[in-house]
C-alpha cells in the first residue's frame, strides 16, 4: 500500500519542498540549541530507521508524486542542519566550490543539453543514448567543467572588478 500526494503544479511543489525544507531547517537548529548532541545523533538514527521501516512496508513510494520525496528531504535537511556546526563543517570545506559553481551550472545546462541534441541530431545519433548512466554521468561531468570554466574566468573577474569600483566610490 503506497500514499501518495495528490498532482500539483511543478512549481507549487517546488515552493512547497523549499518551505518545508526551511521548516525543518528551524526545527532542527530548536533541536540543536535545546538538547545535547547524543540526542541529535539518535533523533538521526531513529528517523533513518524509521524511513528504512516505512520504506520495506511499502509505505512510502518514490514514483512520481510519491511522499518519498518528502521523508528523504525531512531526513537530508535534518542531517545537514546537524553539521553546520559539528567538526565536520572544516572537513567539508573544500565541497564549497560546488555551491559555487551552482550558477555557473545553472545557466549553462541548457546551452549544453541543445549543444548535444544538435550533435545528436547531425549525426544521427539515437535517442536511446539518453538514457544511459555512462552518458548520465558525462553531462554532468561536461556541465561542471564548462561551469567551473565559466565561474573562474568570467564570473570571479567580474565580481573582482565590480567589488574594486564600489570600494573605490565608497571612499571618494
Amino acid at each position: 500500500m503506497s500514499v501518495n500526494i495528490e498532482p500539483i503544479s511543478p512549481f507549487r511543489n517546488c515552493l512547497a519542498f523549499f518551505f518545508f525544507g526551511v521548516g525543518v531547517y528551524f526545527c532542527s537548529k530548536f533541536v540543536i540549541e535545546k538538547f545535547s548532541r547524543s540526542l541529535i545523533v539518535l533523533i538521526l538514527v531513529i528517523e533513518a530507521f524509521v524511513f528504512l521501516a516505512l520504506r520495506n512496508l511499502d509505505l512510502i513510494s518514490f514514483d512520481s508524486g510519491g511522499n518519498g520525496y518528502i521523508w528523504g528531504t525531512a531526513f537530508l535537511v535534518f542531517f545537514v542542519a546537524q553539521i553546520d556546526g559539528s567538526r565536520l563543517a572544516p572537513l567539508l570545506i573544500k565541497a564549497r566550490i560546488l555551491g559555487d559553481l551552482s550558477y555557473s551550472v545553472f545557466l549553462w545546462h541548457v546551452p549544453i543539453q541543445i549543444t548535444i541534441k544538435l550533435v545528436q541530431a547531425k549525426y544521427s545519433i539515437d535517442n536511446s543514448i539518453a538514457y544511459s548512466k555512462l552518458f548520465f554521468i558525462f553531462f554532468i561531468a561536461l556541465t561542471y567543467f564548462v561551469g567551473y570554466l565559466s565561474y573562474r574566468f568570467i564570473e570571479q573577474p567580474a565580481q573582482r572588478i565590480i567589488r574594486k569600483r564600489f570600494a573605490r566610490n565608497a571612499t571618494v
